[in-house]
């Protein structure tokens, strides 16, 4: 089965986050669409293409950053137009179907987040009320910034680095000295934790 690749722009954790997860769903859902042979040949000489012109696009010296990134946008924009149009219209269907389906998952997933941090940190009904709305506006924010066309990349990693700032902010604004203090320990934990888990992982690649 052929994979399809774009390039997406993508900034701050919060925003590389989100593009990390669509990035492997889009792949995870091509493979669920039974493509003839003709459509995985046809995705596999658009990807090559694509990756060509964006090679040759990096080894242009005689452009600025500015232009380097516009020429980039437009053939980002120009691939995944020309991967749409391999599908048939009940592929598209099933893309949209797909697509519903995994904006539901990420709405579970959220609720499951917030009712643990709800019982990690004894958040007050009406805290959580204010979180979970704060965290809706950021989350259309969010598509809105990813889904404007007249963006740039630096435009949208800008916004998304200044949108992750703004939900750090409306977050402490909800939260007590005291349950912030005892999040940021928390994170403390998770982050020595993850660093734990990549040593060891390292360690083990460089023992095979």
């Amino acid at each position: 089965m052929v994979s399809c690749t774009f390039a997406q722009p993508g900034g701050g954790h919060e925003g590389r986050q989100h593009h990390g997860m669509q990035h492997g769903q889009h792949e995870m859902d091509f493979k669920k669409l039974n493509l003839t042979d003709a459509q995985q040949q046809q995705m596999k000489t658009l990807n090559e293409d694509f990756h060509r012109q964006l090679q040759e696009l990096n080894s242009k010296e005689n452009i600025t950053v500015k232009e380097q990134r516009d020429q980039r946008d437009a053939l980002v924009k120009a691939h995944k137009a020309k991967i749409d149009g391999i599908f048939t219209a009940e592929q598209k269907q099933q893309l949209a179907q797909m697509k519903a389906e995994n904006a539901k998952k990420r709405e579970e997933m959220a609720v499951e987040r917030l009712a643990k941090m709800k019982a990690e940190l004894n958040l007050t009904d009406a805290q959580v009320a204010t979180i979970k709305s704060n965290q809706q506006t950021t989350h259309s924010k969010i598509e809105a910034i990813l889904k404007d066309e007249n963006l740039d990349r630096e435009s949208k990693e800008q916004q998304l680095t200044a949108l992750r700032q703004e939900m750090k902010t409306n977050l402490d604004k909800v939260l007590t000295p005291e349950q912030k203090a005892k999040m940021d320990a928390e994170r403390k934990v998770r982050q020595e934790k993850m660093k734990s888990f990549k040593g060891h992982r390292m360690h083990n690649e460089d023992v095979k």
